[in-house]
């Protein structure tokens, strides 16, 4: 193509939008691959929340920069802030095609595009349905994540235990998670019986002195 010199110094022609080249080229990519069927189905962006998609040193974690970060990451190899930028930029445009995103992120991620963007779509269409525009994915592991906080071993509080004359406390015992609980006054008594039998056993010894 026969570009002309301007008095600006810059050249005239076509920029890559402007480019019917570009746009076959795109539409024969999109012939040629294959997408999952979750591509078929249409997400409302505006009804995702996206603020539960950050960094993990933001106040609030979201979905829309932890995940995406954290999963480029892990794919990656290291933090790229390009791929990170053009995804999570991306996810701001209502009218997002699934399909398009996984051609463009194609040169960064290669084989790994397409299993990148199905499972971010996947997300969002479940994203979409649930009212507070959240996956029930995430929604599940925060149960989870609750549950095994709230599991704490049972401690058996301490307990004054005489022997001898002398006052001490008993160590505190974890109780099994199965099984009965340990019989701490059994144990008391016998060390009284043992004392007693040891002090009777120094009599006798005294008195047949």
């Amino acid at each position: 193509r026969v570009q002309f010199p301007m008095a600006s110094g810059f050249f005239r022609g076509t920029s890559a939008d402007q480019d019917d080249r570009w746009g076959n080229a795109n539409k024969r990519m999109m012939k040629k691959l294959k997408f999952p069927k979750v591509f078929d189905e249409k997400c409302d962006m505006k009804k995702v929340n996206l603020d539960v998609m950050s960094k993990s040193t933001a106040p609030t974690h979201t979905f829309r920069y932890q995940w995406v970060t954290e999963r480029l990451t892990e794919m990656l190899g290291f933090e790229d802030e390009i791929v990170i930028s053009l995804v999570i930029n991306s996810m701001s445009d209502k009218g997002l095609n699934p399909k398009q995103l996984q051609i463009d992120i194609t040169g960064f991620l290669e084989k790994q595009a397409p299993v990148f963007i199905e499972e971010l779509w996947t997300l969002l269409v479940e994203a979409q349905k649930n009212k507070h525009g959240i996956p029930q994915a995430f929604l599940e592991q925060k149960k989870k994540q609750l549950q095994s906080a709230s599991v704490q071993p049972a401690v058996v509080p301490p307990k004054e235990i005489k022997y001898l004359g002398a006052t001490t406390m008993a160590p505190l015992m974890p109780i099994p998670s199965s099984g009965p609980a340990p019989d701490i006054g059994a144990s008391v008594e016998q060390a009284k019986a043992k004392a007693a039998a040891a002090a009777a056993a120094a009599a006798a010894a005294a008195a047949s002195q």
